[in-house]
């Protein structure tokens, strides 16, 4: 027997071990069908349709590990490039929530958006309306606005599903808002405030900050120090400084590792979580992921 169908063999064996009743078994095996490569592929997609259903809950369980390192390592590639981009690392995030995600509709959805508002914005005379016309669109006209109800949803932290729903984080909204100002040309940064991320908008003359989340309402400074301080932090003009790309991209991978956690989702929270905190070095390493969920 050549090392190949040694392999193949040995994994098969592997798979048939997803039922078994021992959890240290269990580990052990999902571990290693987390990391065999290519060669587990196979085995995995026959045994999700096994008829015994805790081998398919398993096999599943294994094949979502491996879908999710997948794009991890294309998170990894992405952050080691300068500049970064926003929207592209967004929806590299936005591939956990699917498999095979297509971001196309929704840069075309940004690009629409962005239409709007130069639409709107056409129609002022003074700088200040002109900029606010961003507000205005997306606020009043398509009716974005943060989930208060549901806040810890995984669903509000992915770029998409806020475009789809119209609702999300703090974080979520200051992004496609930032995303669609700069389609637009309008100067807009985001304030990563602690616990809720604002937009600044430069209308060239004078800066305003606004809070995407409650429907674009204006804050002033000393909103924004009191929000500081209520994290018992202390207000500095260092909270100030625009977030750039990396920063915002690591805090909303962030939510959502904690969104998953609030969830349950403890094995997917921690390989999130764990790549992460490494987004803002030039190099990234991808652990190892931990083992399935058992049914």
């Amino acid at each position: 027997m050549n090392a190949t169908r040694a392999n193949r063999a040995r994994v098969k064996a592997l798979v048939r071990l997803l039922d078994d009743g021992s959890p240290t078994v269990l580990d052990a095996v999902s571990r290693e069908l987390a990391t065999a490569g290519r060669v587990a592929s196979a085995a995995l997609r026959q045994a999700a349709n096994d008829a015994n259903p805790v081998l398919r809950s398993r096999a599943r369980a294994v094949q979502e590990d491996r879908r999710r390192a997948d794009v991890l390592r294309r998170l990894v590639g992405f952050c080691g490039k300068e500049p970064m981009d926003l929207e592209s690392g967004l929806f590299v995030l936005s591939s956990l929530d699917r498999e095979g995600f297509d971001a196309r509709p929704y840069r075309k959805a940004l690009d629409a958006m962005a239409v709007g508002v130069r639409a709107m914005a056409a129609a002022k005379a003074e700088p200040l309306d002109r900029a606010m016309a961003l507000v205005h669109y997306m606020a009043g006209e398509r009716g974005f606005a943060g989930d208060e109800q549901n806040y810890h949803r995984p669903d509000n932290v992915f770029l998409h599903r806020a475009i789809e729903r119209r609702t999300g984080l703090p974080l979520t909204l200051t992004c496609l808002y930032l995303l669609v100002a700069r389609r637009a040309g309008i100067k807009a940064e985001a304030l990563a405030l602690p616990g809720h991320v604002l937009l600044r908008i430069n209308d060239g003359t004078s800066k305003f900050v606004v809070d995407p989340f409650h429907s674009g309402r204006l804050r002033t400074k000393e909103e924004c120090m009191e929000l500081i301080a209520s994290h018992g932090l202390t207000p500095s003009s260092g909270w100030f400084k625009g977030a750039g790309d990396h920063v915002l991209l690591q805090r909303q991978a962030l939510n959502l590792a904690a969104a998953w956690r609030s969830r349950g989702m403890t094995r997917a929270s921690s390989m999130l979580l764990a790549t992460a905190r490494r987004i803002r070095r030039p190099a990234l390493t991808i652990p190892r992921t931990t083992p399935a969920a058992r049914a």
